[in-house]
């Protein structure tokens, strides 16, 4: 079994504390609507220019992990059963005590949640699941001249040409789409392949170009909420929520790097780093659950806006954790299950199968 790099899970582990939290700002509590407080609206400025960067550091994950990664089948259906059983357990908990909220199109989306795009991440990277061999190939075989001129090409094309949120001129879908996975994945196996680029390696410099470029992530949407440009009919900048943004990018891409750095000397904390980082997907298939979402979530934070600033902060921090820990737990009962019931094997026999091989029990799927 190859060795995890604690900075990757470390990345798992903050990327997902930040959707956490970019959720309950953006969409539980609307903290840039003109009715928040004037501290509580700054801060949600620059909280939300920092955690919209969440969706991109998790995708870019996926491509430096899986360049040299083995194409396993049973970690998609791991992945799918996954999926199936969040979705299905909400819908359990809703009908059994919430049930006033549901409907039959509620019920048949929760029921079948690939089919109807119930976790849009989930369905993009069905697509990335798929090409990944193809597009890992590719970029192995291909000169680091070639590299670069994909990546630039690949940034002024689906970042700086696309800059205006009402002109999607490649289908991107703000970042919500399987195409916007594949540019990260890209992205990702790139520093994979040929490791931190020599400026940004300097820990120093990686963090002033860090603040600056958060400060000027602010500041656009800052001007842009002013000055009413792109404003939807929400009345949020919507540049400043769009994963494909030209400063989003290059911030996730610093943080990312700085994240990769990390060493952990204590075993003890190396363990709990990983252990969270392998269960960090379940709080987003937990929080982002269309039933959580529109009746949990949207909405349901308002009061954040009118807290002062120092209690906005730790009760926002303190959701968040909730949310994450508490997913947590359950996958936590779901690794039970699911090693009660074999799954695992029964995956591993199926991808072995797939494989025309004949099923030996000792075989080690992490080896597949």
């Amino acid at each position: 079994m190859k060795k995890r790099i604690v900075g990757i899970d470390l990345a798992r582990i903050i990327a997902m504390f930040m959707i956490m939290n970019y959720h309950i700002l953006m969409y539980g509590s609307w903290m840039t609507s003109k009715q928040t407080s004037f501290d509580n609206k700054v801060f949600g400025e620059f909280a939300i220019a920092l955690t919209v960067i969440s969706v991109d550091i998790f995708a870019m994950i996926s491509g430096y992990v899986g360049l040299y990664s083995r194409h396993r089948l049973s970690r998609l259906l791991d992945l799918w059963f996954q999926v199936i059983f969040y979705s299905w357990l909400v819908l359990g908990f809703f009908y059994f005590f919430r049930n006033n909220l549901l409907n039959q199109q509620l019920i048949i989306h929760n029921f079948f949640p690939t089919v109807f795009k119930g976790y849009w991440y989930w369905n993009g990277y069905i697509i990335l699941f798929i090409l990944s061999p193809l597009i890992s190939q590719g970029l192995k075989s291909i000169t680091k001249k070639q590299f670069k001129t994909i990546i630039i090409l690949l940034f002024a094309l689906t970042s700086c040409l696309t800059i205006n949120p009402h002109y999607d001129l490649f289908n991107l879908g703000l970042g919500y789409s399987g195409l916007w996975l594949i540019v990260l994945y890209v992205y990702g196996a790139y520093f994979k392949r040929f490791g931190i680029p020599k400026l940004l390696d300097n820990t120093l410099i990686n963090i002033i170009l860090l603040v600056f470029n958060l400060c000027l992530i602010v500041l656009c949407s800052y001007l842009f909420h002013h000055y009413n440009i792109w404003i939807d009919q929400n009345n949020f900048d919507t540049t400043q929520i769009q994963y494909t943004f030209p400063l989003v990018v290059s911030l996730a891409i610093l943080v990312f790097l700085l994240l990769l750095k990390v060493k952990i000397q204590s075993k003890v904390w190396d363990k709990i780093i990983t252990f969270l980082g392998k269960k960090s997907f379940s709080a987003y298939l937990l929080q982002t659950n269309p039933l959580i979402f529109g009746f949990l979530i949207t909405n349901n934070y308002n009061f954040l806006r009118n807290l002062s600033l120092g209690r906005m902060i730790f009760s926002l921090i303190v959701i968040a954790l909730l949310w994450y820990f508490g997913a947590i737990i359950i996958d936590v009962v779901r690794s039970l299950i699911w090693n009660v019931l074999r799954i695992n094997k029964l995956f591993t026999r199926i991808e072995i199968y797939w494989k025309g091989k004949k099923y030996d029990a000792t075989v080690d799927k992490n080896k597949l």
